[in-house]
């Protein structure tokens, strides 16, 4: 399903179990943070800032980019393993809160202008 650009994703986002980036250029990793934001697991390619936003293991999964068995096994993986799937997405809820929220934005806002 192809829906365009939407103002909010969150709904589309709290319906699926698992969010894949399977990216082979990735600047920033947008998609993944507001997946994590949602508490929803994510699995990426080690690409760009991808890696910056998701410790892999932890916070979600990251495999080599065009490695399609390595995303194929974390995909099964996950979808076989209620336990991790659901302590990934609680790591990486937690994570993107504290580590990409507005309120974390204005503080660094503020400690860059402290500094100047």
């Amino acid at each position: 399903l192809f829906t365009g650009n939407l103002p909010d994703v969150r709904g589309y986002l709290q319906a699926i179990e698992l969010f894949i980036l399977p990216s082979r250029y990735e600047s920033q990793g947008l998609a993944a943070m507001e997946a994590m934001s949602a508490s929803v697991p994510v699995i990426a390619s080690r690409v760009g800032g991808v890696p910056g936003i998701i410790e892999d293991g932890e916070t979600g999964k990251l495999f080599e980019p065009g490695n399609h068995k390595e995303l194929a096994q974390s995909i099964l993986h996950l979808l076989q393993d209620d336990s991790q799937r659901d302590r990934l997405a609680k790591k990486g809820a937690l994570h993107a809160q504290k580590a990409f929220s507005i309120d974390r934005m204005v503080l660094e806002y503020e400690r860059l202008y402290d500094r100047v």
